[in-house]
């Protein structure tokens, strides 16, 4: 995700522990997900749309706080 700022999460994840949460979360989600779509899962087809709804607003907080901490440089 984001390879433009890989340097720049690195650092993050080791300095701003509310990023190293957001990204983490986001990492757990998004490895649930493409397992739930590997396994052809028993979630139904709501689940799967607020998991990746969540994903997506995780992902946006991880945007923006690059975004801000890039400014911030």
């Amino acid at each position: 995700m984001f390879p433009e700022y890989r340097d720049l999460i690195i650092r993050l994840r080791n300095d701003n522990p509310q990023f190293k949460y957001v990204y983490d979360k986001y990492e757990v989600l998004y490895n649930k997900i493409a397992a739930l779509k590997r396994h052809k899962a028993t979630t139904s087809d709501q689940e799967l749309k607020e998991l990746k709804k969540e994903k997506l607003f995780l992902k946006d907080q991880v945007y923006a706080m690059l975004q801000k901490a890039n400014n911030e440089i």
